[in-house]
C-alpha cells in the first residue's frame, strides 16, 4: 500500500510534540502501523484510498492533542526507588565516616575524601544517565577496545608500579560491559557465537587472575557466565542444542580454571588466598561469635586485628561495635537494592539494554556477596568495596557511574533495537523511514 503524504505529516506532528526524541521512532512505527490497518479496513470495504486515509486521520483526532498526550505518557522514568536506596546507601557511609574518623589507623579523616568522591560520583552518574547507550551497540568493538586495552596496559605496568595495580582492580570491574558489547554482536551466530562467548569470558577473566585479582576475576568470569545463559535463555544465538552445549562446556571451563588456579603455583595461590594464616579468619570468627544483636561485642581481640576496618572489614567493625542488627540493616538494603534492580533488568524489552544492565547489576552484586564472605571469616577472597557504603574513593566513582548508566538502561527499556552495528538503528534516529 502507497504511503500517504497526509498520513507522514500527520504522524510528524504528532511526533513533535513528544519532547522525549528517543521514543519518537517508535511511537511513529506504531501509529503508521495502527493508521495503515484502519486504511486498509476501509479500502477492503469499498472506499477510495484517498478517501480511506482522510477518514482514518478524522477517527485518529487531533495530532496536537494525541501528541501532548504521548509526551505526558512517554518520558523518561527514573528508578527512584533504587536512587533513594543508593542514596540512603551513601549517607550510611558518610555517617559511618564520621564515626571512624577518630579512630581511622592512618590518623586523618576519612569525611572529606569521601565527600569529594560522592560529588565526582554524582557528576558522572547524571552524565552516563544522559548518555546514549545505544552507542555501545552501534561501536562494540570500540567500547571492547576503550575497556580492555587500558587494562591490558595497566596489567603490564602492575608489575613494576604498585599504583597501577591500584587502578587495575577499577578497570577490571568494566570487563562485564565490554563482555555485553561483546554479546551484542553474535546474534543469531548459533555454536558458534556461544563457542567464541565461552572464550572471550575466560579472556577477560584472565586479565584479573594474571594479575593475581582473585576477587575480581571471579567476579568478571562467573558475571560474563551468566550473561552467557541469559542470551542463550532469550534465543540471542538461534541455537535448538544451546542449553546443551552450554552445560558441558561450563563444567568444562569452570573446571580447567579451577585446576589451572590450583596447579599454576600452589604455593603463590596458598600466599594470595592467605590460606597459610588462618590466624585472621579465626579472629573475626571470634569477634563475630562474640558480638550481640544490639549494643558492642565482649570480644577484647578487636584492637588486635590487623586490617583496615573502614574499608575492607567495614561489617566486621560494626558488627562488633553496634551488634548484629546495623550489619543486617545494611545487607538488607543492599539486597533490596540488587532485587529491585533484577525485577526492573528482566522487563527489558531489548537486547543491548538487557546485556549492559545485567553487567552492571552483576558487577554490584558479587562485589557484595565477596564482601560479606570475607567478612564472615572466610579467607579465600579479600574484600573489594561494600559499594556505597564502605570507604574507598575511587571505587566508590566507579560505582555511581555504573549505576548512572544502568539508570540510562532503564529509563528506555520500552523501547527495542534492531540489527547490532547500524548507527541508523540506534535510538536517536529520526522519523526518516516513514518518508
Amino acid at each position: 500500500m502507497p504511503f500517504h503524504e497526509n498520513v507522514r505529516d500527520y504522524i510528524e506532528k504528532i511526533c513533535n510534540q513528544i519532547r522525549w526524541k528517543k521514543i519518537r521512532p517508535v511511537i511513529a512505527k506504531e501509529l503508521k502501523n495502527h493508521i495503515d490497518d484502519q486504511i486498509q479496513s476501509y479500502v477492503s470495504s469499498g472506499m477510495e484510498f484517498d478517501e480511506a486515509t482522510e477518514k482514518a486521520l478524522i477517527e485518529m483526532g487531533d495530532p496536537l492533542e494525541i501528541g501532548l498526550a504521548f509526551d505526558r505518557t512517554h518520558r523518561p522514568q527514573p528508578e527512584w526507588s533504587m536512587l533513594i536506596i543508593m542514596a540512603i546507601a551513601l549517607f550510611i557511609g558518610l555517617v559511618l565516616r564520621i564515626f571512624l574518623s577518630p579512630v581511622n589507623e592512618f590518623g586523618h579523616s576519612l569525611l572529606p575524601d569521601s565527600l569529594l568522591a560522592i560529588a565526582i560520583g554524582v557528576v558522572l552518574m547524571t552524565a552516563a544517565y544522559f548518555f546514549d547507550f545505544s552507542i555501545i551497540g552501534s561501536y562494540p568493538r570500540l567500547t571492547q577496545a576503550l575497556i580492555v586495552f587500558p587494562a591490558l596496559i595497566l596489567f603490564i605496568l602492575s608489575t613494576h608500579n604498585n599504583n597501577a595495580l591500584r587502578y587495575l582492580h577499577y578497570v577490571v570491574l568494566l570487563l562485564p560491559i565490554a563482555y555485553a558489547a561483546f554479546l551484542y554482536t553474535q546474534k543469531n551466530k548459533d555454536n558458534l557465537g556461544i563457542g567464541l562467548g565461552l572464550i572471550i569470558a575466560f579472556v577477560f577473566s584472565s586479565i584479573p587472575f594474571a594479575g593475581w585479582l582473585l576477587p575480581e576475576t571471579l567476579l568478571v568470569f562467573l558475571s560474563c557466565l551468566i550473561m552467557l545463559n541469559t542470551a542463550i535463555a532469550k534465543d540471542w544465538f538461534c541455537s535448538r542444542t544451546a542449553l546443551k552445549f552450554m552445560f558441558v562446556n561450563i563444567l568444562a571451563l569452570a573446571g580447567s580454571t579451577i585446576v589451572a588456579i590450583i596447579f599454576t603455583n600452589i604455593e603463590g595461590v596458598t600466599r594470595r588466598l592467605g590460606l597459610e594464616n588462618y590466624e585472621l579468619s579465626n579472629l573475626i570468627k571470634t569477634i563475630l561469635l562474640d558480638s550481640k544483636l544490639f549494643g558492642q561485642g565482649e570480644s577484647m581481640l578487636f584492637n588486635t586485628l590487623p586490617f583496615s576496618y573502614d574499608e575492607r572489614y567495614l561489617l566486621v567493625y560494626l558488627t562488633h561495635r553496634f551488634g548484629w542488627i546495623v550489619s543486617i540493616g545494611i545487607v538488607t538494603l543492599l539486597a533490596a537494592f540488587v532485587i529491585r534492580g533484577f525485577h526492573v533488568n528482566f522487563k527489558q524489552t531489548n537486547m543491548l539494554g538487557l546485556f549492559i544492565s545485567t553487567a552492571i547489576l552483576l558487577t554490584i552484586t558479587f562485589q557484595i556477596i565477596i564482601y560479606i564472605i570475607s567478612n564472615m571469616g572466610f579467607p579465600f577472597f579479600s574484600a573489594i568495596t561494600l559499594p556505597f557504603v564502605s570507604y574507598g574513593k575511587t571505587v566508590t566513582v566507579v560505582n555511581m557511574a555504573l549505576f548512572g548508566l544502568m539508570l540510562s538502561v532503564f529509563k528506555t527499556r520500552v523501547l527495542r533495537f534492531n540489527n547490532p552495528y547500524d548507527p541508523t538503528n540506534s535510538l536517536s534516529e529520526k522519523i526518516t523511514p516513514l518518508k
